[in-house]
């Protein structure tokens, strides 16, 4: 269990979360089980980089309708954790845009 909640943006944390990752396997406790941080939304895609074991046990939602289900395997999507990855993106469907 832990509770990383600082009052900073993700760009400035992202040092801090890698090296918690680092500082968990050195010591021989990689398993991080729970995390609660002050902005999810934003915040997950860095811990879950640093600490797969957030995702140990959990289960897609499962939504009682009678719309086609979709499915994501591992390799079919990728976190966008920081800027440049961020640009490299949007620079790419800007691209893909212009092209239409």
């Amino acid at each position: 269990y832990s509770r990383f909640t600082p009052n900073k943006s993700l760009h400035v944390l992202i040092n801090v979360i890698e090296a918690y990752g680092q500082v968990r396997r050195n010591v021989g406790q990689e398993k991080l089980l729970r995390m609660e941080v002050d902005n999810g939304a934003h915040d997950v895609a860095a811990h879950i980089s640093h600490s797969p074991s957030l995702l140990n046990d959990v289960v897609p939602f499962r939504d009682r309708s009678d719309l086609p289900q979709i499915t994501l395997e591992a390799d079919s999507y990728r976190y966008i954790v920081n800027k440049t990855e961020s640009s490299d993106y949007a620079l790419a469907a800007l691209s893909h845009v212009q092209e239409m």
